[in-house]
């Protein structure tokens, strides 16, 4: 996509393209030949520009531990103070050096201490879209393409706002909305950290997102653009059993694995729908350049953009190796393959041809 656009006359920026070059830091120099595509590496940026010197933050800790050591026993909880040691919130220099704790310990199913650091890169990111963007009244045809992971975590926020929070105490709210999880009958068990972390972190993502459209949308630049949102796969989180295509707690029999997010907002479109036609995230180039760019061709293979192959069964390779090593280039390590036809969610649509694991 990003090569078509800019050799149809539209300004390209890239953000951290997943394993550009196969490699984990992606390798911007894949855009080397088309030197009007803008590559920025974000994760991190935010994260990196407001942190503190963490010596100076451990050394406070470490004197107020041993303080908190040799005090009656009695008073060692109030000194500890979830790890904070009863310095000010309202310190600002405190909220961003709190964030430099890289550890997160769970006190219970909806509690928990500590900030994990390479979701705070991902999750500001999010939190800063507004902060990268440029705003321009010319006539340019613009493409933005970037890739967040911070939804791969399955991280607790605090509730309501499903914001970060050094000290996490949800089991309140929790208790008194459980039944937000239910819906036209179905339900989604929420009984271990991974399923209620999962929720979470997704929530927080949506939300991030929302607040830019809704910046977008205060600069008079919705309208005019076409917004796809889309994620690469789903999770196995046995969230209820009608996913469960043999009934056990294999992963990847979990229908959820491949159940990913699309979402797509149009040209001056507004309301919200749901197209219960068969859709795979594969189809984002193709509606990416419906209306824009005639017969799309793939560059580097020469055959035509489009989604005609989802006529028919479809099948899908179940593997869960991330590794570049062994999963590169064009070979990867075999696992399971399956067929799909028709909707997805009903696991009578399956098959489970091959266990080559």
């Amino acid at each position: 996509m990003p090569y078509l656009f800019d050799e149809n006359g539209y300004n390209v920026t890239v953000c951290d393209p997943p394993y550009a070059g196969y490699s984990t830091v992606p390798d911007l120099s894949i855009y080397a030949d088309h030197p009007d595509i803008k590559g920025f590496i974000t994760k991190g940026y935010y994260w990196n520009a407001q942190k503190v010197n963490v010596s100076d933050r451990n050394f406070r800790n470490f004197f107020c531990y041993s303080l908190t050591k040799i005090a009656p026993l009695g008073l060692q909880a109030h000194l500890y103070n979830h790890g904070t040691y009863n310095e000010s919130i309202g310190n600002k220099r405190f909220l961003d050096e709190m964030k430099n704790s890289t550890a997160i310990v769970k006190d219970g199913l909806y509690r928990c201490t500590g900030i994990n650091e390479e979701v705070m890169e991902d999750y500001l990111t999010l939190v800063n879209l507004q902060d990268m963007t440029t705003i321009s009244d010319d006539a340019s045809n613009n493409f933005l393409m970037i890739d967040n992971e911070l939804t791969h975590w399955p991280i607790y926020f605090k509730e309501p706002e499903y914001e970060v929070s050094y000290y996490v105490d949800n089991e309140q709210f929790e208790r008194e909305h459980a039944d937000r999880y239910t819906l036209d009958g179905v339900n989604l068990k929420m009984e271990n950290d991974v399923q209620i972390g999962s929720y979470q972190v997704n929530m927080c993502a949506v939300l991030q997102i929302g607040y830019w459209l809704d910046y977008l949308k205060e600069q008079g630049v919705y309208d005019n653009t076409r917004i796809i949102i889309v994620s690469d796969h789903g999770k196995w989180l046995y969230h209820n059993d009608m996913f469960a295509l043999d009934g056990t707690d294999d992963y990847e029999t979990d229908i959820e694995s491949y159940y990913p997010l699309l979402m797509m907002k149009d040209f001056d479109a507004h309301g919200f729908s749901v197209n219960e036609e068969f859709m795979t995230n594969a189809d984002v180039p193709t509606y990416a350049f419906e209306g824009i760019i005639d017969n799309p061709v793939n560059p580097f293979t020469g055959k035509p953009i489009n989604n005609e192959a989802k006529s028919g069964p479809q099948k899908i390779l179940g593997a869960h190796h991330p590794d570049i090593i062994l999963n590169s280039g064009n070979v990867f390590e075999d696992g399971l393959w399956l067929s799909v036809e028709g909707d997805m969610r009903d696991k009578n649509n399956w098959k489970i041809l091959e266990d080559n694991r």
